[in-house]
């Protein structure tokens, strides 16, 4: 049989934490069985519209992103076949010439891997050398891909499709929406 005395004590964790809502339990306590209905209710509904809106700012933003991926996408695969046309016929020297005709509708930036030279629409501000280095080995190797990456504090999509008839890659750089994108924080300024 075990005595009154022995039986251990409640832990002080629940008294502290007692002492800590006293106030807020006490004004709770004191409402009446319809004012708490209410207020449950409405912390209820504020969770669920929080939810919700949580929920239509991702999904929404997802889609803005995705469909400007695959426009860069769309965009990439056409310019990579116009200048696997004409780039047979092309001297070295109108190679950026035939690279901004590529990008005058879309306002992408161009980069050309030709040869063991490199072409670029915008060379001040776009390298081969700033792209992912795991897309640039990929299409390289013969891999079409993409890769959302940070170009200074902008967004960019990178498509890369090799030209293997040439021995070249090309690379089209699209600025991405500034919305939250998949890689990015949405709360990183904030």
């Amino acid at each position: 049989m075990t005595d009154a005395a022995d039986a251990s004590a409640p832990p002080a964790r629940v008294g502290r934490l007692r002492r800590t809502f006293r106030r807020p339990l006490e004004v709770w306590e004191g409402l009446g069985l319809r004012a708490r209905v209410t207020g449950l209710f409405a912390a209820g509904a504020l969770l669920l519209s929080l939810l919700m809106g949580g929920l239509s700012f991702y999904t929404t933003s997802h889609f803005l992103v995705s469909d400007q991926v695959n426009a860069a996408i769309t965009e990439a695969r056409a310019g990579a076949a116009t200048l696997e046309n004409s780039l047979a016929h092309t001297p070295p020297s109108d190679i950026p010439t035939l690279l901004d005709t590529v990008n005058s509708t879309s306002g992408a930036t161009s980069i050309l891997g030709y040869g063991k030279a490199h072409y670029s629409t915008n060379p001040l501000t776009v390298s081969l050398d700033n792209l992912p280095a795991g897309l640039r080995s990929l299409v390289t190797s013969g891999t079409p891909a993409s890769q959302t990456f940070d170009l200074g504090q902008s967004p960019q999509v990178a498509v890369g499709i090799p030209l293997p008839s040439l021995h070249a890659s090309y690379f089209a750089i699209s600025t991405t929406p500034s919305t939250c994108w998949p890689s990015r924080s949405c709360w990183a300024g904030w």
